[in-house]
């Protein structure tokens, strides 16, 4: 059924948030110093502001996991 002029239609807002603390290519990007509590910030205020779902995700690269 079509939703008429006065329904809202509801969406779901979801963020994933990731950190990551090292780089497939270095030289390019110098890594962050504080990626976990970079993520933990803007998820909350996501929660806070946004009202969105916030999934974080840490995730580090290991030397055998890069792309050189």
């Amino acid at each position: 059924m079509p939703a008429s002029g006065n329904q809202k239609k509801i969406m779901s807002r979801d963020a994933l948030v990731i950190g990551i603390n090292q780089y497939a290519y270095p030289k390019q990007l110098a890594p962050l110093k504080t990626p976990e509590a970079d993520v933990e910030a803007i998820a909350q205020l996501l929660e806070k502001y946004g009202d969105f779902d916030v999934h974080r995700l840490p995730y580090t690269i290991k030397d055998e996991q890069r792309c050189d």
